[in-house]
């Protein structure tokens, strides 16, 4: 009778002891809840003394009312109410808008060693990027590699290095031309294809652009972008078990596995291309006047795989800004009929009649005059890219703590009617008086950023743009349909680039006499390509 009795007395204890156990487990997973949303909690709270801003809720901050699209329009409504240095939260992060010329000064290049930095992006350093390299240029950290990249992409982008590249800047924007003429449907894509053809021939001496190789590559681009651009992906950074969701179920590793393949075959090739050039001119064969900027850096035995993603980096920052920047020059000049013929008799009287190159863009003031206006009316970056704090700093009296994503919202500082007058009118004659572009306040190119992560390839792009669009005017007819809506909130796509949305029309037409002029243009231009490359060129439109 005493062993059933001893084995209920066991079994009871057995019980209770298990009850303690998940009661005392209970109380733990209680307490580290409470302790993850209290942490959670303090996290998504506004530090103290922060930059003004819109207030935010609970463990969201200010994300509900960030929009998605188009961030830069709402940023600089709220900057009537805050002012122009705006403090937010998102989820977690600190993000600080500037919108004055005077505060981006003393921050961006006064303190630039505390705000040189960017942040971290986990999609791109783990999934996108080469590890090694941790980054390309433009997303660069801030450490011994960015400043060894910085040499060489400095030259490249130098007034001696646009000089070597004159005849090739302008015979690729005679191979746009042509293309235009020839197929003026299809204008988005040329334009494109330029966009892309110029760095492409700069960095590896490759002139042929297939539209097998472009649609790929613009392919890649887009889901480059969406991958980086905030609010297309999960917020994988701050919740860190979203990054375990397997691939089938996560189109963004889906896509990031595309695009680091695609850049390690594309960059791979133009690595391949420059080094058989390379090996010609070693031997003593034909090889060409030009010498690549990929062949410059192996002969400065800098390693190939840096090689291969600073010219890769460079590739894809010049495509971005320079197709974005060009089709809203198009679009700007098609949709304002008396500043195009008040550009074209610029040309008509600087050339008398000649295709404009490279060397008369200099004599076209009011040409110059249209391209700024256009980086203002529709700046093809509108948000600089993020820059983050090195380490905590005050100014004007608010705390910026270490980590703080810091970005100018050129829109915003290029729309303030405060500074410029009827902000939404296309009116290039705010910049025919040169003090104008120059001065600090009034200047249109703030779309090149800031301080010591400003874009080095500034003169680059202004250089192709009025070497091409010199060209267009001088050889088309552009105009879009009455009604058009050219309003930033209707006309133009709101990702990390403003550009003119995808069905928008332009009509073009070649001008009366001028499609013989095109067509010699064009073959002079093919015929300077296989000079300073010393290779067979591929014809292409």
């Amino acid at each position: 009778m005493s062993q059933p009795s001893f084995h209920k007395m066991s079994t009871a204890l057995d019980l209770d002891t298990s009850l303690m156990w998940s009661r005392g487990a209970l109380v733990l997973c209680v307490l580290l809840v409470v302790f993850l949303i209290f942490k959670a909690h303090i996290a998504t709270r506004r530090p103290k003394n922060f930059p003004p801003g819109p207030r935010g809720v609970p463990f969201l901050g200010n994300l509900a009312s960030i929009p998605l699209v188009k961030s830069y329009v709402t940023f600089a409504e709220w900057t009537k109410q805050y002012g122009p240095i705006i403090g937010l939260k998102a989820g977690p992060l600190n993000l600080i808008v500037l919108q004055d010329p005077a505060d981006i000064h003393e921050l961006y290049d006064r303190r630039g060693h505390l705000y040189a930095g960017r942040p971290y992006n986990y999609i791109a350093l783990n999934h996108v990027f080469d590890p090694e390299m941790g980054q390309i240029l433009l997303f660069q950290r801030n450490d011994r590699l960015l400043k060894r990249w910085k040499r060489p992409a400095r030259w490249f982008l130098s007034q001696q290095g646009i000089d070597s590249l004159g005849p090739i800047i302008d015979a690729i924007s005679s191979r746009c031309v042509k293309a235009l003429v020839d197929r003026p449907g299809d204008f988005l894509e040329h334009l494109r294809v330029w966009a892309l053809s110029t760095p492409l021939v700069a960095l590896s001496g490759q002139a042929d652009v297939s539209p097998e190789l472009f649609q790929t590559y613009f392919y890649r681009q887009k889901l480059l972008t969406g991958l980086l651009e905030p609010g297309k992906t999960p917020p994988v950074d701050f919740i860190v078990p979203l990054r375990w969701v397997p691939a089938r179920w996560a189109k963004w590793k889906r896509d990031a596995r595309f695009v680091r393949e695609h850049q390690e075959g594309f960059y791979g090739e133009m690595v391949t291309r420059a080094k058989a050039v390379r090996e010609r001119r070693r031997a003593g064969e034909p090889a060409g006047e030009y010498v690549c900027v990929m062949e410059r850096l192996m002969d400065e035995e800098m390693p190939e795989t840096e090689v291969k993603w600073l010219a890769g980096g460079l590739l894809d920052a010049a495509f971005d800004t320079s197709s974005a920047a060009v089709l809203n020059f198009v679009v700007a000049m098609a949709g304002h009929p008396d500043v195009l013929t008040r550009a074209r008799d610029e040309v008509e009287v600087v050339c008398q009649g000649k295709v404009p190159n490279g060397e008369d863009v200099v004599k076209l003031p009011y040409l110059r005059a249209c391209m700024l206006e256009m980086l203002r009316w529709r700046p093809s970056t509108p948000l600089g890219l993020p820059h983050v704090t090195e380490s905590d700093d005050t100014y004007k009296g608010y705390v910026i703590p270490r980590g703080t994503n810091v970005v100018v919202n050129a829109y915003g500082l290029l729309h303030d009617p405060a500074i410029h007058r009827d902000p939404d009118t296309f009116d290039p004659s705010r910049y025919i008086d040169a003090a104008a572009q120059n001065d600090e306040l009034l200047r249109s190119t703030w779309v090149f950023g800031a301080g010591r992560r400003k874009c080095l390839g500034e003169q680059y792009t202004m250089q192709e743009l009025l070497t091409v669009m010199a060209k267009v005017v001088w050889a088309l007819d552009m105009a879009v349909p009455a009604g058009t809506d050219l309003s930033v909130e209707e006309g133009f796509d709101g990702g990390l680039m403003m550009k003119p949305r995808e069905g928008l029309v332009v009509e073009m037409k070649v001008r009366e006499g001028r499609a013989k002029g095109v067509e010699g243009d064009w073959e002079r231009g093919e015929a300077e390509l296989r000079r300073m490359l010393g290779q067979k060129v591929e014809e292409t439109d």
